[in-house]
């Protein structure tokens, strides 16, 4: 990332530039950063060409093959079509046969999800552009950013419930922007924002949630756990997906506990894919048996199958689930 920051300041672009991955904050922040190397201003420019979601291979192609209007570069930014991943033989080899001849003047920046690094199209832009991928960040990372809004809006917020903040929010920047913009204009005349102003204004995600409940099942109070069903059958959540979710929380504690056998407990974490909540899966990690967690891993599946066949009615399976993953004593 570092060398894309000083093409960027340098005003020393490459031809190609790939920035992919889940985080799209940070694909739109440097590609935006890259927009204004070409030009200042906002809103339609000669020298900008936008293409969303769906691929305009002819305008493309024009773009490309003309020079700057009374400017020295132009830029093409292609966001979310999906090239990388699907396109047929015929139109990729017209976006070769493009960018081959680009003029130099201009930058094509591809913002995408996700590319597949086998294919001819990625190939030849590896060999003579930049590809970056953009994940979603780590939690120091994202602690780091969080203080610097912060600081800009004049607000202060303890380390404790900044970490509180990110393991409520979803994962993304731009959900965390939105949600610490409001924890900010709420309490604006204040000066501080609390873990208390969190929990009344935070819309947490549905893998926090279950992350939540699951805590609950592993302190065996089974009140709080159905409860949290209820909440999350209220909100009209497939049962699948909670299904999914539970499977994967219990999962990642599988893995956890595997690499732990092997690796430092930082490495440990790193590897099964833990962002937050670190102390808390060490602890299920440390004190739930491998055959518990296969066993309930089972019951996901189990479970899963029976609502997909029809053999059972979605909320009473996963009811099931719960309770028979409650009777595994082990784990609680």
């Amino acid at each position: 990332m570092k060398q894309l920051r000083e093409e960027i300041s340098s005003g020393n672009l490459k031809n190609f530039y790939i920035l992919y991955g889940e985080e799209d904050y940070l694909k739109d922040y440097y590609a935006k950063m890259i927009r204004k190397c070409v030009t200042k201003a906002e809103g339609e420019d000669f020298n900008v060409l936008r293409i969303n979601e769906k691929f305009d291979l002819q305008s493309f192609e024009m773009f490309l093959s003309s020079p700057p209007v009374f400017n020295s570069k132009k830029v093409c930014i292609v966001k979310n079509t999906g090239i990388f991943v699907k396109i047929n033989e015929a139109d990729k080899t017209r976006i070769i046969a493009a960018l081959e001849n680009i003029v130099p003047e201009a930058t094509v920046v591809f913002c995408e999800p996700s590319v597949d690094k086998r294919g001819s199209l990625y190939k030849f832009i590896a060999k003579q552009g930049g590809i970056y991928e953009f994940k979603y960040q780590k939690e120091i990372d994202l602690k780091n950013w969080v203080k610097r809004y912060l600081q800009n809006e004049k607000m202060t917020m303890s380390d404790e419930d900044i970490s509180y903040f990110l393991s409520a929010a979803d994962n993304g920047m731009y959900e965390i922007l939105s949600e610490i913009t409001k924890l900010v204009n709420y309490k604006r005349y204040e000066g501080i924002i609390t873990k208390k102003d969190v929990d009344l204004l935070t819309c947490k995600s549905i893998e926090n949630k279950v992350f939540e409940m699951i805590n609950r099942l592993y302190a065996g109070d089974m009140k709080s756990v159905y409860k949290m069903l209820d909440d999350l059958k209220t909100l009209k959540t497939e049962p699948v997906m909670i299904i999914s979710l539970i499977f994967g929380e219990y999962s990642k504690i599988r893995k956890l506990k595997l690499f732990m056998e092997s690796y430092p407990q930082s490495e440990a974490l790193k590897y099964a894919g833990i962002r937050f909540y670190a102390n808390e899966y060490i602890k299920k990690a440390k004190s739930i048996p491998l055959k518990t967690l296969d066993e309930i891993i089972m019951l996901c599946q189990k479970c899963d199958y029976q609502i997909k066949s029809g053999a059972c009615e979605k909320y009473l399976a996963l009811n099931m689930l719960i309770a028979n993953a409650h009777n595994l004593k082990s784990c609680i």
